[in-house]
């Protein structure tokens, strides 16, 4: 409905050098200009405010809610000030007062189809820009401030139903109690960047980190938390890859690529040829890439020696701001591909492998490292009531982690112990 509107973002730009925008500038197809000075009927305005005194219709922007209401409601003028009349009737309000106040702002210009239509842009403005209250707004973006805006902004509040803080004393007064902060989630929820967030919302920083950290249990929002918070010295590009909701984010500095980090999911490692074909595929210029597995997120270990804990975004922030340290990590990182690939495998090969029972000789345990004969097992794991092929456990430890030489494995007690100390090393190199 509104798919030429333009907003600028002036956050990080002092105020006073901002070139601001009215609505039309923007691109909206309903404005109503400033307050005219030429309508302005000195005598008639004050008679109008000194006969509300200090009622709760006093208040700015009272009396013109109260119109644009009705005149959306009746969709005539006349029938708008005779209802609005009616509801001042105690304090002896003239019609002449009245419509002396409307045309003081120039909302008295506005049809009932404008008026409608004026007041959908705002609902448009608080649902896209997520401020608390309307100077955030004006605050990070370009748009010109006006009497008639904070009216209409007002009754798109009211169309929202939006909960608002209430104390008089608390310094949130009249601010939307979670609108922000539940729309700043849902989009990260919809894929958008933090970057992108920030720049075309009111959201702060700060919020939307708060917001970020709440839900990241997601890798990619744990990445992107880090690259945001270091958006002032760097910028950040996110992208996804192959239409797959797998991303890579491209950092750059004073405009210059400097790095490109890569996520990868543990669970397509069994998928892919080789660390080194994978790494290759992403390849651009002269660029740095670091690839991330999931298994990093946890954030402990990664290097395997004890003592040495790396949390997640110390990785990250490390290899933005020393890419020559990216190799050593790198190395680190295709051991533990090599050592996932193998694992995936061997645990493939204790699961349901009660066919092969029949023709083994011997069967060793990767958990406890015991070798024994087929016949010893008396145990199996099965899916459920209906699995055909079971998994068998050990006749010592009672781990379903069981091979046999019929499956293609030699089983010695130096092979076995071979395999348990991979799965150890495997454990070193998770974190």
């Amino acid at each position: 409905m509104f798919d030429n509107v333009t907003f600028r973002c002036i956050k990080g730009i002092p105020i006073n050098t901002v070139e601001t925008r009215t609505l039309a500038e923007m691109g909206f197809p309903v404005d109503v200009s400033k307050e005219n000075k030429e309508h302005y009927d000195e005598k008639h305005y004050d008679r109008f405010y000194n006969k509300l005194d200090n009622s709760p219709l006093s208040t700015s922007g009272e009396i013109e809610k109260l119109y644009i209401q009705s005149l959306i409601e009746t969709g005539e003028k006349d029938k708008s000030l005779l209802d609005v009349l009616l509801k001042l009737k105690l304090y002896n309000i003239e019609k002449e007062e009245l419509v002396s106040v409307l045309k003081s702002s120039n909302i008295y210009t506005l049809t009932c189809e404008e008026a409608t239509l004026m007041l959908e842009q705002f609902v448009f403005m608080i649902n896209e820009l997520l401020p608390r209250q309307l100077s955030d707004i004006y605050y990070s973006f370009d748009l010109e401030p006006n009497f008639v805006y904070f009216i209409f902004f007002e009754l798109a509040a009211e169309k929202l139903n939006l909960q608002r803080y209430t104390d008089p004393n608390d310094y949130k007064y009249r601010q939307f109690v979670s609108h922000m902060c539940d729309g700043v989630k849902r989009r990260i929820e919809n894929g958008e960047s933090l970057i992108y967030i920030y720049k075309n919302t009111c959201a702060t920083k700060e919020i939307i980190k708060r917001v970020a950290n709440t839900i990241s249990k997601d890798m990619h929002v744990a990445v992107e938390s880090t690259l945001f918070s270091l958006s002032k010295q760097y910028s950040y590009e996110k992208k996804e890859i192959n239409n797959s909701m797998h991303f890579e984010y491209l950092v750059y500095k004073d405009g210059v690529k400097i790095l490109k980090v890569i996520l990868l999911h543990v669970e397509d490692i069994p998928n892919i040829d080789s660390y080194e074909k994978y790494v290759l595929s992403f390849k651009e210029d002269d660029i740095p890439i670091i690839v991330l597995d999931s298994y990093l997120f946890n954030g402990y270990n990664f290097s395997g020696i004890e003592g040495e804990d790396v949390f997640f975004s110390d990785i990250i922030r490390n290899a933005v701001k020393n890419p020559s340290s990216i190799n050593e990590f790198m190395e680190g990182r295709k051991k533990f591909f090599e050592l996932e690939k193998f694992r995936y495998k061997l645990l493939k090969s204790t699961e349901k492998n009660s066919k092969f029972a029949h023709t083994a000789v011997l069967c060793g345990c990767i958990s406890c490292g015991k070798i024994f004969a087929p016949e010893k097992i008396k145990k199996w794991r099965f899916d459920g009531p209906d699995s055909i092929l079971g998994d068998a456990c050990c006749p010592f430890c009672c781990d379903n982690m069981v091979i046999m030489d019929s499956q293609g494995y030699e089983i010695t007690k130096t092979s076995i112990d071979d395999l348990v100390c991979s799965l150890n090393d495997y454990d070193l190199y998770c974190y």
